[in-house]
């Protein structure tokens, strides 16, 4: 829906979110016997009207959101059986690469706070403790890891090995690589 929002002109679809989803859903949901035709990333059909609201600013804080509630999942078995725990430590790219959403994301949040945005090596640390007897393996699901390396990787790759100690895998640029980042990934236990 947030790169084609035109889904919303189909009979079986009355709302879609566009974009971040966590506030727009939450405002939904709280007005929900109410008007939700002006909620904030929301596009909702009413009397065969669509009211097309425009994205809100981005969560600037990603450490003020909730962990999610993966205990939601428990009926589906192939999420349940994974040894892979999935995890995300920052949302958007600083990079413009042609063949990914981001510059177009980007255009559709221009003017609506910062783009690339970080959790803290003690929001990310406090969610994967609470994770750490159920999965066998992390995957960060960043888009580029190692972005901001000497302010948040090597930091949270210190305390990663120390207090999670799990094997990782991660997402890299090979133009950003450095023998230092190479040496804090193993060591971390990628």
């Amino acid at each position: 829906p947030t790169f084609f929002p035109e889904v919303i002109n189909d009979l079986n679809i009355d709302m879609i979110c566009v974009g971040e989803g966590e506030l727009a859903i939450s405002e939904v949901l709280a007005k929900f016997n109410s008007d939700i035709t002006k909620v904030s990333g929301i596009y909702v059909k009413k009397n065969g009207v669509v009211y097309k609201n425009d994205v809100a600013h981005n969560i600037e804080n990603l450490d003020d959101l909730p962990f999610p509630d993966r205990n939601l999942y428990g009926r589906y078995p192939f999420i349940t059986n994974q040894e892979n725990l999935r995890i995300i430590t920052m949302r958007g790219c600083p990079y413009k690469c042609s063949f990914c959403f981001h510059p177009a994301m980007r255009a559709l949040y221009d003017g609506k706070g910062k783009y690339v945005r970080r959790r803290s090596v003690a929001n990310v640390i406090e969610e994967l403790k609470l994770l750490k007897g159920k999965y066998k393996r992390v995957d960060f699901q960043d888009d580029t890891f190692i972005v901001n390396f000497n302010s948040f990787v090597k930091p949270f790759l210190e305390v990663y090995g120390k207090e999670i100690g799990l094997p990782f895998t991660c997402c890299v640029r090979a133009d950003i690589m450095t023998e230092e980042v190479v040496v804090a990934l193993k060591s971390a236990g990628c």
